[in-house]
């Protein structure tokens, strides 16, 4: 978990004054932006693979109806020049049941701006 303020960690870059400089950066931001449903910033963000299986109404209708409890970095690498990796795991419950989210998120740097272009969903 992030001990940054909102308007200090991820505030700027939903509001397009800041863009994400690494993909963990990148990663906690979408992770904000979910909780609030914020699909534009969300599919803004994705390239690729990722981009071309988002639903903006599916993604919307699903992040409003969970509860968002956390999100825990567990592994981000230095990424390489263009390209880079977290592994994370989300926090939530839906219907009063937690659920949690374990993935390998893979991350694309195009035109200096960094991307969300896949993800390998592992067992937690």
């Amino acid at each position: 978990m992030s001990e940054l303020s909102y308007d200090t960690c991820c505030g700027p870059y939903h509001e397009g004054s800041n863009k994400p400089d690494s993909p963990e950066a990148l990663m906690r931001s979408r992770y904000s932006a979910y909780t609030m449903a914020m699909v534009d910033y969300i599919e803004n963000t994705m390239s690729g693979p990722a981009l071309s299986h988002f639903n903006t109404v599916e993604a919307k209708t699903w992040a409003s109806s969970v509860t968002w409890l956390g999100l825990r970095i567990l592994r981000a690498p230095k990424a390489k020049q263009n390209s880079g990796t977290v592994e994370f795991t989300a926090y939530y419950s839906q219907n009063k049941i937690p659920h949690t989210l374990h993935e390998i998120s893979e991350f694309r740097k195009e035109n200096g701006e960094w991307k969300y272009v896949t993800g390998k969903i592992l067992q937690s």
